[in-house]
């Protein structure tokens, strides 16, 4: 089974941006979209394909950094581009559920 957890960014559930840095930002959607899987059962280490989108300011090799404390080899498969959002990092994943 396949579970599609989409859009973890870094928004409080006010609604408002956390924080202006990229490692605040990233930190939180990884953190997000870890607490999405796992209320689906799931762990990160389940995800098969991760999409991220880096806005403005958000430079690929500092949250590549970041991204590997939270994501282990193997790597799930992953693309990451470039977008105009309004802040700096937006995360979706599908991971596989046994």
């Amino acid at each position: 089974m396949h579970n599609n957890q989409e859009a973890c960014h870094t928004l409080r559930l006010t609604g408002k941006n956390v924080g202006t840095t990229l490692d605040v930002q990233a930190r939180r959607a990884l953190d997000n979209l870890k607490a999405v899987l796992e209320a689906s059962g799931a762990k990160l280490s389940d995800a098969v394909k991760v999409t991220v989108f880096l806005g403005e300011g958000a430079d690929f090799d500092p949250f590549n950094e970041i991204y590997k404390e939270y994501f282990s080899q193997p790597y799930p498969a992953r693309t990451i581009a470039p977008a105009n959002m309004g802040f700096m990092v937006q995360i979706d994943a599908i991971a596989h559920l046994s």
